[in-house]
């Protein structure tokens, strides 16, 4: 009988196998639940072969592995220790996943205040603001002056670069509020950016080539082992206090199990 016949003519499957190594079989019914929806006709067949191929090679490696593997025990031991440990863990990620995990900014603020010497910056950070121009621009003195207005605080003109920018850039990006790596910078203009100290400094610049135009305000700056600035740390430190807290309440949640099961009697142990 076709497999591709069987497939297309909504033939009953039930009883059907593909394949057989020793004891074991493959069902049709079997492959069919593993079949993407929207597969039909020759690609049904297809992925039926296909599944089938893999079946096969990875039963004939099982079955001579029971042949040849030694001390088949120890390793079924491992298989015994590794089911146990996922159910455990399983479940303990359930009953952590009901418990509030939240942390608040006063937390994250006040761990930052009292660890700061322990945040050091790996790569240099910025803020910024990063705007990318057609070399014949007309307004390109009128925006350098608007980034350094806003560079010296005053924001007059902040939502008329804006408006701009969205309009007539051909990029525009605004790190003006966050601090970003030098590198989200120095990646978007043309010359080479392992001359640090160009860029470690409050300044409006300026770099073209034969077709663009790129101006970058650079607002505020920390140079590689600073310590971090809070907002740029604090991703990491939320992550932080939230596996203390995890880990917290796994020690609460095994002191109640076994609190439990000696109670209930499910568990003695012997003085």
């Amino acid at each position: 009988m076709s497999l591709l016949w069987v497939l297309t003519a909504c033939q009953p499957t039930d009883g059907l196998y593909l394949a057989q190594i020793g004891e074991e079989r493959l069902s049709l019914n079997e492959v069919l639940l593993q079949m993407p929806m929207g597969v039909h006709g020759e690609d049904s067949a297809r992925f039926v072969n296909d599944y089938v191929d893999n079946w096969v090679d990875e039963q004939l490696m099982y079955y001579q592995g029971l042949k040849h593997v030694p001390d088949l025990d120890r390793l079924e031991n491992q298989a015994r220790q590794y089911r146990r440990d996922l159910i455990a863990q399983t479940y303990c990620n359930e009953r952590l996943m009901m418990s509030d995990n939240q942390v608040t900014e006063e937390e994250c603020q006040a761990f930052y205040d009292e660890n700061q010497k322990d945040f050091r910056l790996d790569v240099p950070v910025i803020q910024c603001v990063f705007i990318q121009l057609l070399s014949n621009s007309s307004k390109v003195n009128r925006i350098k002056e608007w980034l350094a207005q806003i560079k010296d605080g005053n924001m007059d003109h902040a939502e008329d670069l804006e408006q701009y920018c969205q309009l007539r850039a051909v990029a525009y990006e605004s790190y003006f509020d966050h601090w970003v790596p030098l590198s989200r910078l120095t990646d978007m203009l043309p010359a080479d950016g392992s001359d640090l100290n160009r860029f470690m400094k409050v300044q409006v610049s300026e770099m073209k080539d034969k077709d663009y135009i790129y101006l970058y305000m650079i607002s505020d700056f920390k140079a590689k082992g600073d310590i971090q600035p809070y907002e740029f740390a604090k991703k990491d430190i939320m992550e932080l206090l939230i596996q203390r807290e995890r880990g917290e309440h796994r020690k609460q949640l095994q002191q109640e199990l076994r609190s439990e099961a000696l109670k209930s009697g499910l568990l003695k142990l012997k003085n």
